[in-house]
């Protein structure tokens, strides 16, 4: 697993899985200007597969990572839905805005997903998210954005008041409770 992938939902805990969105925040890169924004797309990419060009409402698909170590192969079906415990796919997003400060990139915001969504320590993947609202300054990213129905904000501390992190403790059960246990065998950390 790559360090994003820890962080953000990559780990299979053995968490039920709960019908209904879930409020997460995540960071995107203005398209560059010679990139071609589909018709109905945002000029938002990925922060690392540039490729990547979102739409308001993405669905998830597992292609293949740039390098695909070989042990992992045999151990992941070809054909399988994203996301899937055991492989890196999914549309990721963090719990709370702060934790998105791992990644720098241009534009702040938060999206709705649904679908099947893998449930990690500090954030989730996700089978399908929509953006909801954006902080950015960027000019065309912003007239995009709200020509397809997504909130645009110009400081992040207005976004935030109008979309609160959802209160995930319920689904991710006390954390601090399991902590002593992963310290005393050393042996079960994931």
């Amino acid at each position: 697993m790559t360090r994003l992938s820890t962080y953000c939902g990559g780990g299979d805990t053995g968490r039920p899985l709960v019908a209904g969105a879930l409020r997460g925040y995540r960071t995107w890169r203005p398209a560059r200007r010679w990139t071609r924004v589909p018709d109905g797309a945002l000029p938002l990419t990925a922060v690392t597969r540039r490729h990547i060009v979102w739409t308001p409402v993405l669905d998830a698909c597992c292609s293949p990572p740039w390098i695909a170590p070989r042990h992992r192969e045999s151990m992941v079906p070809a054909d399988h839905r994203a996301p899937f415990a055991g492989c890196r796919c999914g549309i990721y997003a963090w719990y709370e805005p702060d934790d998105t400060g791992i990644l720098h990139a241009g534009v702040f915001g938060t999206v709705e997903a649904s679908g099947v969504i893998l449930l990690g320590d500090r954030g989730f993947r996700a089978e399908r998210a929509r953006v909801i609202a954006i902080v950015t300054r960027n000019r065309r990213v912003g007239a995009a954005c709200a020509q397809a129905g997504v909130a645009v904000y110009r400081n992040r501390r207005e976004l935030l008041h109008d979309y609160p992190p959802d209160d995930v403790t319920t689904l991710l059960g006390d954390t601090t409770a399991r902590e002593p246990e992963m310290e005393e065998d050393p042996g079960d950390r994931r």
